[in-house]
């Protein structure tokens, strides 16, 4: 009788290390398929294509008015190559530029709204403004070419030089600064993205220290009254976006 009592009792723990086990497992399948799965950016070959565009446009915008001013008297007049002025030539490239970089910019859109939906927010905060910087520095570009264009419109003729340079020359002169400022800003971006996709890191709202940021992020001030109206608004910006995503994911998985 000791014995088969003993053995009950063997096969009661038994049975209870088992269904415990069990239950372990489940809730451990049930969190990784809750888990969504990690996806990387697909950024980085637009931001390489985009590089390449820069440095193409840098090499046509010398070649041009040396094709056009091949055979012809050398002014900007164009010569016998082109039917039109080497800085018209330039500023219609630089348009047909601005008009691929907005193309660009809607396909990075796109992309940060799916890192964005999928909970990745302080990548998508650190890189939304850097995203589109090609973008902002060639539209400030295009008001700096429209203004210069008119005003060698109005200081100069066809074949009279304005001050030291050709009118041609203070165009290169722009894309050449639009160009130096913007291929760092794409370097960055891309190798921010870059080690992002190698890191493959989790959610922000399924990592532990994501309030604890939050608490970082927002030091009071110490003086009676004083409120920091930036950090206030950075801290709730991060809630809300944290609170848009659990929304999402709750939709998803049914609950």
């Amino acid at each position: 009788m000791v014995s088969l009592g003993g053995s009950s009792r063997g096969s009661g723990f038994f049975c209870y290390d088992l269904l415990q086990n069990q239950d372990e497992e489940t809730e451990r399948i049930i969190s990784v398929e809750e888990q969504p799965q990690f996806r990387p950016v697909r950024t980085v070959w637009v931001s390489i294509l985009l590089m390449l565009l820069l440095i193409i446009l840098q090499c046509v915008a010398f070649y041009v008015p040396w094709y056009c001013s091949q055979g012809g008297d050398g002014s900007d007049g164009g010569g016998r190559r082109c039917s039109i002025k080497s800085s018209s030539a330039l500023v219609y490239i630089q348009v047909l530029f601005w008009c691929v970089l907005v193309l660009i910019d809607q396909y990075f859109r796109l992309q940060h709204r799916k890192v964005r939906k999928e909970g990745f927010l302080q990548f998508y905060r650190r890189n939304r403004v850097l995203r589109r910087a090609a973008l902002y520095v060639f539209s400030v570009g295009n008001a700096v070419l429209l203004i210069l264009q008119i005003i060698l419109q109005d200081l100069c003729t066809e074949n009279q030089n304005c001050t030291l340079f050709k009118p041609v020359n203070y165009l290169q002169l722009v894309i050449s600064i639009e160009n130096l400022v913007s291929f760092p800003l794409v370097v960055f971006y891309l190798v921010n993205t870059m080690k992002f996709n190698n890191k493959r890191p989790a959610a922000d709202v399924d990592q532990d220290d994501l309030l604890a940021s939050f608490s970082h992020d927002y030091v009071p001030g110490t003086e009676i009254g004083y409120r920091d109206e930036d950090a206030v608004d950075e801290v709730i910006e991060k809630q809300s976006e944290v609170i848009k995503y659990l929304k999402r994911h709750n939709k998803k998985t049914g609950a």
